[in-house]
């Protein structure tokens, strides 16, 4: 799939996930840290390196106990994989800020460590099929279906994950991981028409992140529903929706990013063309 080109263009598109605002949960570091949340802690030794630190329940005993604590530790191989620096994602600048060693680059580029994120993903899958480990890394083979322009494949194993009654937190990541690829994939499209009903269809998903205004992710929600309206050319429409997050007090990630889309729109800028 070719991606939209131009700072323009990138205005209310799906960006890749190594140039895409750290407060989406589509991010793999973001899918990574709740995903690996029950089994890891990250260290601070850069923004794209996450040590996964494994813990095993003292209590756990049998033949099933063991097996969890076996997927355990690939999971954390997988997730060690999915946050493994990138050799073209340029300087690790906060590592050097910080006065640290940089962590040395393990993949030449994006796409390379999304493949081997995904085989990595695959085999957990294949060893520990069914364990709730195996259905955790989903999110993030998912993140790597993703990556690799793979829409469908993406929208089919977060929605395997769903099926397995995630926690409500997970049930957003994986919601919203299912609009990033109905909207990348509608952004493929050429042909007016398609373009606008698969657009559609990723508005639908962003709106079942949360429905219920007390919901953690209610605002982020509104805030993917209102760059689909703005990618529609519903201007009113999305200018209405992006006040209405700011009227929910978001984090400053958010708020930050709803105030630059509202100057966007303010500014006139156009809403980005379909990719050729």
């Amino acid at each position: 799939m070719a991606k939209p080109k131009g700072k323009e263009q990138n205005a209310e598109a799906p960006e890749a996930h190594h140039k895409r605002s750290p407060y989406d949960f589509q991010v793999v570091m973001e899918r990574v840290v709740r995903v690996a949340r029950p089994y890891a802690r990250p260290i601070g030794i850069g923004a794209v390196a996450l040590v996964v630190v494994i813990v095993v329940a003292s209590i756990w005993s049998g033949i099933q106990a063991k097996k969890e604590g076996k997927a355990t530790a690939e999971l954390g191989k997988v997730l060690g994989t999915a946050t493994a620096r990138v050799e073209e994602g340029g300087v690790d600048i906060e590592a050097l800020a910080a006065g640290r060693e940089p962590e040395p680059a393990r993949f030449k580029t994006f796409k390379d460590r999304s493949e081997a994120e995904l085989a990595a993903g695959q085999a957990l899958d294949q060893s520990f099929g069914g364990s709730k480990v195996s259905e955790r890394a989903k999110l993030v083979e998912a993140a790597a279906l993703y990556d690799l322009g793979k829409y469908d494949e993406a929208i089919a194993a977060d929605r395997v994950f769903l099926a397995s009654s995630p926690s409500p937190e997970l049930q957003r990541v994986a919601r919203e991981g299912i609009g990033y690829a109905l909207e990348a994939k509608a952004l493929a499209q050429t042909d007016a028409a398609a373009r606008n009903a698969g657009l559609d269809e990723a508005l639908k998903a962003y709106t079942e992140i949360a429905t219920d205004e007390k919901d953690p992710g209610y605002a982020t929600a509104l805030y993917h529903q209102a760059r689909i309206q703005a990618l529609k050319g519903q201007k009113a429409a999305a200018v209405d929706l992006y006040k209405k997050v700011l009227e929910k007090n978001p984090g400053p990630g958010l708020a930050e990013l709803v105030q630059g889309r509202l100057a966007l729109l303010d500014s006139g800028a156009a809403a980005p063309a379909p990719p050729k």
